[in-house]
């Protein structure tokens, strides 16, 4: 005959189907306590807008610091007149090209430029190059600039276009603006 009462702790009933331990309250097993907190989600929408909205606040800052000034720096000033060779803008001698090459990364092309201010005082400047094949197609194009370049001091430049090219190119500089340093 069978008790109507559970047996003694850590005995088993000898007949009968064969139930597991009770649980102990003091040890939860699987399923107790509350669910584990949900993993940590990294904010990339809000960085993203973030980053954007600051990028068009500098932007017009700048807009404001330019019109502020009422003399554009971006606009091409006219040096005093002098001769050249073969019509050449004076300011076209203070730009050389040193290399030409392609990223067998990215494809882009890039120039590298040495600029020296050949003026008597400080001067900025902005140069277009323009990327071609041996045919003579235009492939892409680039600019470089840099400031405050002190008189007879040589800067080196990257004009990196972003257009994807393959094969050799060439790079031609087209244009250069020298304006003076404020």
């Amino acid at each position: 005959m069978s008790s109507p009462y559970p047996p003694p702790h850590g005995q088993r009933p000898q007949w009968g189907p064969q139930s597991p331990p009770p649980q102990r309250w003091d040890r939860p097993g699987p399923g107790w306590g509350p669910p584990p907190p949900p993993p940590k989600k990294t904010p990339v929408a809000l960085i993203v807008t973030l980053s954007l909205a600051g990028a068009l606040v500098l932007l017009v800052l700048l807009g404001a610091l330019v019109s502020a000034a009422g003399d554009s720096p971006w606009k091409e000033r006219s040096s005093p007149p002098t001769q050249t060779p073969q019509g050449a803008e004076p300011s076209a001698k203070d730009v050389k090209v040193t290399g030409c090459e392609v990223n067998g990364l990215t494809m882009w092309p890039a120039a590298d430029l040495e600029i020296t201010n050949s003026t008597g005082a400080k001067a900025n400047y902005v140069v277009s190059v323009e990327f071609v094949d041996a045919a003579g197609t235009r492939l892409g194009e680039g600019m470089a600039a840099t400031s405050n370049l002190a008189a007879g001091q040589t800067a080196r430049e990257k004009a990196q276009g972003l257009d994807q090219v393959s094969g050799k190119v060439a790079c031609k500089v087209t244009k250069v603006m020298r304006y003076p340093s404020r």
